[in-house]
């Protein structure tokens, strides 16, 4: 998990800036895909410390290349007006793929162990390649997803900041510190648990895994519909001065704290 974890930091960004660079926006998230399935199999076909790390550093740096694409392509169909709106929307139906492959992968691997969900995830990885290929490259404005902006006269760079700028920011700061506390706190707790749960209980690994994160996902498809609606009122500036404790599931406050985070810098960002 550290070592995929450091692969994806450490990809982030130049992942991001060829994301944003590139006119095959559509074949790079297609790439980041198959790299994905190819690490699932690799566990699947190969055993050992050698090898688990090496899915793990292949799937998260492939992960790396998959937001900033998606959300290129995003920005570069609807434009910066209906941009918030439609992200909520991306949000709530890719969290209930995410709940749909978890419940299918837990049913699934009860019945015909871990072989059996990586088939699951191969089948989904040929479905979001079908989706994508669905996608028409003629609605997306590339100019437009790279930030500039339309005027008469053509498109033009909009204000670019230094990188001092990312520590000015109160509302960048403010999401900053949240996020990076999350992941200290929280983020790697779901994979743990089941781990523990598996080592300590004898559960199912399968049916248990998939039991949490279909939990956290169901919350995140709600979360992200409610920010949805709250960026087209305008409202979601007062969630900066809420507080979420007491919850008494770790699951819904990761849902909560992830999806109120991201949503609260695209009504930053965008207002």
């Amino acid at each position: 998990m550290t070592a995929g974890g450091l692969a994806g930091l450490v990809c982030t960004t130049p992942l991001g800036a060829l994301a944003d660079y590139t006119g095959y926006k559509r074949s790079l998230l297609a790439f980041s895909i198959l790299l994905i399935v190819i690490a699932c199999g690799i566990i699947f076909f190969w055993s050992g410390a050698l090898a688990a790390t090496g899915s793990k550093v292949l799937s998260c740096a492939a992960a790396a290349a998959i937001m900033p694409s998606l959300t290129g392509i995003t920005l570069g169909m609807t434009g910066q007006k209906d941009f918030p709106a439609r992200l909520g929307r991306n949000e709530a139906w890719s969290h209930a793929g995410n709940a749909a492959t978890a419940l299918l992968g837990g049913i699934i691997g009860y019945h015909f162990g871990i072989p059996g969900v990586f088939v699951v995830m191969a089948l989904m990885g040929a479905m979001a390649l079908f989706c994508l290929w669905r996608i028409n490259p003629a609605n997306i404005d590339y100019a437009v997803a790279r930030g500039l902006v339309a005027e008469e006269s053509g498109y033009t760079q909009s204000k670019s900041e230094s990188f001092r700028y990312l520590f000015t920011d109160k509302s960048l700061l403010v999401v900053g510190m949240t996020l990076f506390f999350f992941h200290l706190g929280n983020a790697a707790l779901l994979p743990l648990l089941g781990q523990s749960a598996v080592a300590r209980f004898d559960v199912n690994a399968a049916s248990y895994t998939a039991g949490t994160v279909v939990l956290a996902q169901v919350t995140m498809i709600l979360t992200a519909l409610w920010g949805r609606m709250l960026l087209r009122e305008k409202v979601m500036a007062r969630f900066s001065t809420w507080h979420y404790w007491h919850y008494p599931c770790v699951d819904a406050l990761q849902g909560y704290g992830i999806h109120l985070g991201i949503l609260y810098l695209c009504s930053c960002l965008t207002a």
